[in-house]
Order: structure tokens, then C-alpha cells, then sequence
């Protein structure tokens, strides 16, 4: 119930995280939905999202964080400020929506942002619902020019046909792959081995999760150029985003984890 309120009043908030090159330079972020109830308290997204998703709320939830994203957008634009593409994640239930890309499209126009300074993150269970439509859905947004990508690849079972099934633009490895190609010979083969087939099918790898200067030199040697994580930046309120913005540019120093 609380939930619903906050959605209806337009409570939640966007946080901002980073995506980077190996040394450090801002070339994307990731629009986080965070809730800080004045019952509750801070709300973990684990906690709101599953909610949201088992009473059917999740695309009024995605629905907020488009309009917050494009809305924000617009701002940093009117303030001469850089901007980067932001990936979005986008559910099972919204992928499913017969009227998702309508609703999408008419969300940049009410704020005149473009298709490429939206990335939408998707999972592998959305895409597997419904192969036919999932397949047209994805061509259909690149033709408008969004990037696709598949989100936590490596969680649970990931099937390595789906990257030659759907034309996707980018493959998020999970963290639980990047925590241990510096302890792990075997798992840092395997990701090798994932990153050879997706250069081979022309998909970017991004390096999700990365907490250490070893992860990101691993990864950068396999070829990787992207990369998200606590060793570059923590999610961050769009004001703390501008400010950073503002005194060092895109530019996110790296820091060792304790």
C-alpha cells in the first residue's frame, strides 16, 4: 500500500551511477530507483522492486524512472552540462506491454530527448518469455536508435545461444563472474571465453561489479571498455552527480574497496 502511494505521489527518487573506461571517464550511467519513505525509512531496492514486481506496479515504477531520466536529461541539457546515454532497466512485465515502445517514444518526445541517450537493460528471463516478440521488440528499438542490452549475464543459468539469438548491443557480466577472474583461473577463462564470442558477434562487454584495479586490468587486457562499480563510483543523487560534474568533469578516480 505504501508502495502504491509513493508511486502515485511520485515520491521515488534517481540515482546515478556510472559506467566507465578503464581510466576512469564517464561515458554512461545507469538510472537506479531508490525510495526513502517517510514511514518506512530508506526502502533497499531489493526489498520495494520484488515487491513491485509480485503486485503488478513494476511498469508504473519503470514508467517513473523513464520520466524522471528524460526530464533530467532535459535539465542538464538546459544548463549546458555534458551528457551521457543512460541505460534503463526494463522488466519482464514492460517488455511484455503490446504499447511499451509508444509509451517510451512519447516519454522523449514530452522532454525532446533522443533514442541514443537512452539505453534500456534487459534481462534474460524477459527475453526467453516470448522469443518471437522479444526478437521483434529489440530490432524495432535499434531501429529507433536505442541501445540494447542483457543485464546480469551469468546470474543462475545463462544460456550463451540467447547472444547469437537476439541482436543485442551489449552484454552486462554480472559481478559474481568479475569477483573472481582475479582468484579463479578457471572463471577468468570462462570469461574470456564469453568476451572472445562477443567480440566475434560484435557485442560490448561491460564489466559490472568491479571493485579493484587487478578486476579492471583483467578485464581491460580481455578487451573490455566498460565498466561499473563501487571502485569508481557508488549510485549518486543527480545533484551530487552535477557537482562532481561541475569540479573534476567525467572523470571518476579510481579507490581501492576496504
Amino acid at each position: 500500500m505504501l508502495l502504491d502511494e509513493a508511486l502515485t505521489q511520485n515520491d521515488l527518487s534517481v540515482h546515478y551511477q556510472p559506467k566507465v573506461t578503464a581510466s576512469g571517464k564517464c561515458i554512461g550511467l545507469e538510472a537506479l530507483a531508490r525510495w526513502d519513505s517517510k514511514i518506512l525509512g530508506t526502502v533497499s531496492p531489493g526489498v520495494f522492486i520484488p515487491i513491485a514486481e509480485e503486485h503488478r506496479m513494476v511498469s508504473r515504477l519503470t514508467d517513473l524512472v523513464i520520466q524522471k531520466v528524460c526530464s533530467q536529461l532535459a535539465d542538464w541539457s538546459l544548463q549546458g552540462l555534458p551528457t551521457v546515454p543512460v541505460s534503463i532497466n526494463i522488466s519482464l512485465l514492460d517488455f511484455s506491454q503490446t504499447d511499451f515502445i509508444a509509451k517510451l517514444v512519447k516519454y522523449l518526445a514530452d522532454f525532446n530527448v533522443k533514442p541514443h541517450q537512452i539505453e534500456l537493460e534487459l534481462t534474460e528471463t524477459s527475453l526467453e518469455a516470448n522469443h518471437a516478440h522479444s526478437l521483434t521488440l529489440i530490432k524495432t528499438l535499434q531501429s529507433w536508435g536505442f541501445t540494447v542490452s542483457v543485464d546480469d549475464f551469468g546470474v543462475g543459468y545463462s544460456n550463451i545461444a540467447r547472444l547469437a539469438d537476439y541482436p543485442i548491443n551489449k552484454l552486462k557480466l554480472d559481478r559474481s563472474l568479475i569477483s573472481q577472474v582475479t582468484s579463479s583461473t578457471r572463471q577468468k577463462s570462462l570469461v574470456k571465453a564469453v568476451h572472445v564470442m562477443c567480440k566475434e558477434l560484435d557485442i560490448a562487454c561491460v564489466a559490472e561489479g568491479v571493485e579493484t584495479q587487478k578486476q579492471v586490468d583483467v578485464m581491460a587486457h580481455m578487451g573490455c571498455t566498460e565498466f561499473q562499480g563501487f571502485y569508481f563510483a557508488k549510485p549518486m543523487p543527480a545533484k551530487e552527480f552535477v557537482a562532481h560534474v561541475t569540479k573534476h568533469g567525467l572523470v571518476f578516480a579510481r579507490k581501492a574497496i576496504l
